[in-house]
């Protein structure tokens, strides 16, 4: 675009318009875009935090089964005292 084209449109290109509306676009897109991507953080965490329930309820299961071994080792060594004497 030539001057003379420029100040006769005062200083807009022809198609201003839809440059702006494409630029609005962008942003629109741009802001959907990064709302999904915190969706799906806070989604993830969501898993996350059930994982680590899960890991608690490992953990308290695997303190139920060592209390178990050392109560069968304590019965053990009673048992073997009482029929080897």
């Amino acid at each position: 675009m030539n001057s003379k084209d420029f100040f006769k449109t005062k200083g807009f290109s022809p198609n201003w318009l839809e440059d702006t509306q494409a630029k609005e676009e962008q942003q629109t897109n741009k802001i959907e875009e990064q709302k999904q991507e915190i969706i799906e953080h806070i989604e993830h965490r969501k898993e996350l935090n059930t994982l680590l329930a899960e890991l608690e309820e490992i953990k308290s299961e695997f303190n139920k089964i060592s209390e178990k071994k050392e109560r069968l080792q304590d019965l053990l060594k009673s048992y073997s005292k009482f029929v080897f004497n």
